[in-house]
């Protein structure tokens, strides 16, 4: 069984989309406690248990969301220097 405490200290990882976005999936607990978020998904404005840190729109958004974001999203060579900033930036704050 999982406890908060594990929850909040668990290691976040980059993960990329068949289209090569990264994302970092986080739960409720690490956004709360690691980023201080209030939970809202930045696209359907929802409440979100968990959550999908998009770098390259330095965005939140639920699993519902991200799946039509990801579905629908051109990758952008051009982009990987900002997605590889904000990407740290991220993972630097949740794994700290």
């Amino acid at each position: 069984m999982n406890t908060n405490n594990d929850l909040k200290n668990s290691v976040a990882i980059v993960e990329q989309t068949p289209k090569g976005h990264k994302f970092i999936k986080v739960n409720q607990t690490q956004m709360m406690h690691k980023l201080h978020s209030h939970c809202i998904c930045d696209s359907c404005w929802g409440a979100m248990f968990d959550s999908y840190l998009i770098p390259v729109l330095n965005s939140a958004y639920c699993p519902h969301c991200f799946k039509a974001w990801s579905d629908k999203a051109l990758y952008y060579e051009e982009d990987r220097a900002c997605e590889d900033a904000i990407s740290e930036l991220f993972l630097k704050q949740l794994n700290a």
